[in-house]
């Protein structure tokens, strides 16, 4: 009764589009993308992946080509 009305006033529209399907989430990704920031204060940056359950944080010599040698770059977050 309901579908004849919607078609009478000229609606097009099917059975599926009043049913809500629950999909399901998607899963995480195992790594994660961070940025590494030079600790030279330059503003340069790499990154990095890293497994996403790690208990460290990312840090390692690089080389930064606004100072012109290897400086700690440090781990933050991606925006």
């Amino acid at each position: 009764m309901w579908l004849d009305e919607r078609r009478e006033q000229g609606v097009a529209g099917s059975l599926s589009t009043r049913v809500a399907v629950a999909m399901a989430k998607k899963a995480k990704s195992r790594n994660i993308l961070v940025r590494l920031i030079s600790t030279a204060g330059t503003g340069f940056t790499y990154v990095k992946q890293r497994p996403r359950t790690a208990a460290y944080r990312l840090s390692m010599m690089k080389f930064d080509p606004r100072v012109n040698k290897h400086v700690l770059f440090m781990e933050h977050k991606m925006k």
